[in-house]
């Protein structure tokens, strides 16, 4: 989701875009800036007229993740995986043969992000039958990518939102069903979004606007695209 001054920003930003656009057509600015601010506010009241998901209510997904939180279920999480890696539960983990290889997968679902000392003594246990390991989690922390390179095991992530189809489709939980949406987060590259709004800026200025326009409008588009977080289907399953 996006912050509060991101939020503010793009607002400008979209204004400042529609009124260069009417200059660059009408060149009467307060008749741009009139019609600027009238599309603008309709384009806003429709948007706030889309029927807005209840964030109160809990999806099948993170109901699901609560349950396997305190039940690891190794049957069923062995039964997603493809027949060809020969899925079978082996202790506390489900074993794969990939590429000649013994790997282990272990679920580690939680409510909060896995850190380093959530993974070190599975991975300690790892080592001494199999090859690599897979968790799979549904967020994990900083540390656990600074401990990596020095775990015993090669170690590596499987989404539990990239399972969570198989899972649902096979393992149905009860729970109020809920279109599921991508999850909007602050892009890594905030320099995009200033970027675009200087450009519409310096639209005012300059002879060439409309490239100017364009540009900045393209900028600010690759930032929004950019804040699009999605999980990938994991190619195991």
């Amino acid at each position: 989701m996006f912050k509060t001054v991101d939020r503010i920003i793009i607002n400008i930003a979209v204004w400042l875009i529609l009124l260069a656009l009417s200059i660059y057509v009408s060149n009467y600015i307060v008749l741009s800036v009139a019609i600027s601010t009238i599309v603008f506010i309709l384009g806003k009241s429709l948007i706030n007229l889309i029927p807005k998901r209840d964030k109160t209510l809990i999806t099948r997904a993170d109901k699901q993740k609560a349950y396997y939180a305190v039940n690891k279920c190794l049957d069923r999480f062995a039964n997603v995986f493809k027949t060809e890696l020969n899925p079978r539960i082996e202790n506390d983990f489900v074993a794969l043969d990939i590429d000649g290889k013994n790997c282990a997968v272990y679920p580690m679902i939680s409510l909060t992000p896995i850190n380093y000392k959530d993974v070190l003594p599975v991975a300690e246990k790892a080592k001494e039958k199999y090859d690599k390991l897979f968790l799979i989690c549904a967020d994990v922390d900083n540390t656990v990518n600074a401990v990596k390179p020095y775990l015993p095991i090669t170690t590596d992530e499987i989404s539990y939102y990239s399972l969570f189809p198989t899972l649902e489709k096979t393992y149905p939980q009860n729970a109020v069903k809920i279109k599921r949406k991508f999850n909007f987060k602050i892009a890594h590259n905030r320099s995009l979004l200033f970027g675009g709004l200087s450009l519409i800026l310096l639209s005012f200025i300059v002879p060439m606007r409309l490239y100017y326009i364009i540009t900045g409008t393209l900028s600010i588009m690759l930032y929004a695209l950019g804040s699009i977080n999605y999980n990938k289907k994991s190619p195991l399953v």
